[in-house]
């Protein structure tokens, strides 16, 4: 894997905010707040999976059902 490569089980949280459409910044709060998105981390630093941002992204999307309007 070259320096800097995109690698779907390494995710960084910069990467991962530009995925999902978030900052940066509210990754990190959900994450300290015990919420958000699965991570793991290496020594002190934080990945996320590609499979993980999808699922998480998945979870928040919202359908239109009967009688919910236009």
């Amino acid at each position: 894997m070259q320096k800097g490569g995109f690698n779907p089980d390494r995710l960084t949280p910069a990467q991962a905010a530009i995925l999902i459409g978030l900052s940066e910044a509210t990754l990190n709060t959900k994450r300290s707040r015990g919420g958000g998105i699965a991570y793991f981390k290496q020594g002190r630093r934080v990945f996320y999976r590609l499979a993980d941002l999808e699922h998480y992204r998945a979870s928040r999307t919202q359908r239109m059902g009967k009688g919910t309007g236009a």
